[in-house]
């Protein structure tokens, strides 16, 4: 079974430079009008007008609203909100960074664009519905119940530091 809507776009975390909100704007302007998109995060000095604070607690709610939760993101340490999403059996799109890649590889829940490219980010909106099926999403859903728990990440990282 294919996914056939994916015209909901969602992005959470800060409004911070590095977030790339910008490029997640200007893919969106690449869209059809079909499309919408949903930033929700806390405003910061880079994005000080926009207003749009929400409460964790309605993380979930608007990931099971959303079709695709994007991740312009030039850097992150972790990922934990493509986790937080592939969890919930939505697809994701992130920008090509070390910690997205190899989320999205391990779970292959999702498509990875070239950071700060606009035209790339849209392509890969447009494109996501014929690369991503349902069967995908369950084993993103699966591999994450096995290898991203807090007892599994805080095992591994025990081993890490040889504890």
């Amino acid at each position: 079974m294919k996914i056939e809507d994916c015209s909901k776009l969602l992005f959470i975390g800060s409004f911070a430079a590095h977030k790339g909100l910008s490029t997640l704007i200007d893919a969106f302007k690449l869209l059809p009008n079909n499309y919408s998109l949903t930033l929700a995060g806390q405003k910061t000095l880079y994005f000080p007008t926009l207003n749009t604070n929400f409460p964790d607690s309605h993380l979930s709610a608007l990931l099971d609203r959303s079709s695709i939760l994007i991740s312009p993101s030039t850097q992150e340490s972790f990922g934990l909100v493509l986790i937080e999403a592939l969890a919930r059996s939505r697809p994701v799109i992130a920008a090509n960074i070390p910690a997205s890649i190899e989320i999205i590889n391990k779970t292959k829940g999702g498509l990875i664009f070239k950071q700060n490219d606009p035209q790339d980010l849209a392509s890969k909106i447009l494109k996501l519905p014929s690369n991503i099926t349902s069967n995908l999403l369950h084993f993103s859903s699966s591999y994450l119940k096995n290898h991203y728990t807090w007892d599994k990440i805080g095992e591994m990282l025990c081993q890490k530091l040889h504890i």
